[in-house]
């Protein structure tokens, strides 16, 4: 059986700016959009418009966990920040984010760390 979803939220000040860090594991798929996008409004409440989505723990995501990526990607540039994605799996890399564009669309890096030092 698939690891329930689940999201774990933290801060790292880079330089004088917040990045809001995003650790998912399990299915990003439909009954995991929820929880993701609360844990996404209580960094925005807190003041973040930089994100980093660590993917570590995601082995698949569906069409609305590309939907919910892709309204992330609006919200934070409308507030002047971004969305980042670190430690994408290589095959979801290849096999979804590559293959629909998303690699072009939204900023991926190999290590959180390496996500949040890019904000400056």
């Amino acid at each position: 059986m698939p690891e329930r979803f689940r999201v774990d939220r933290d801060t790292i000040r880079n330089e004088g700016v917040d990045v809001c860090v995003l650790h998912l594991t399990g299915s990003l798929d439909a009954s995991a959009t929820d929880g993701l996008e609360q844990a996404f409004a209580e960094g925005r409440d807190a003041g973040s418009v930089y994100f980093v989505l660590d993917f570590a723990g995601v082995e698949y995501i569906s069409s609305a966990g590309l939907r919910l990526l892709l309204k992330f990607r609006k919200l934070t540039l409308d507030a002047g920040g971004r969305i980042m994605v670190a430690r994408l799996h290589r095959s979801i890399r290849e096999d979804v984010f590559d293959a629909l564009g998303f690699s072009q669309l939204i900023d991926l890096y190999a290590t959180v760390d390496e996500a949040a030092k890019s904000v400056s």
